[in-house]
């Protein structure tokens, strides 16, 4: 794995740990997860299908998007 994309996963795995702390959960796989980790993955694959030559940058930005969102509920 090289340098970069080795960095990649950092920021993505670290993005995962802060959105498996959402203490909404939602049904996915048939298992209950996360609902913000959820979202990042189904995000990334989204990032993957319709642009894969896709920055890091981009990446991040389409993993981090709603990254700890339960903080700060719509309705604050």
């Amino acid at each position: 794995m090289s340098k970069n994309r080795d960095q990649l996963a950092r920021v993505i795995a670290a993005i995962d740990v802060a959105n498996a702390l959402d203490p909404n959960m939602i049904q996915s796989d048939s298992r209950s997860e996360p609902a913000e980790l959820v979202y990042g993955r189904r995000m990334s694959e989204t990032l993957d299908r319709i642009a894969p030559g896709a920055s890091a940058n981009l990446h991040i930005a389409a993993r981090g998007q709603h990254i700890e969102r339960w903080t700060s509920p719509r309705t604050s």
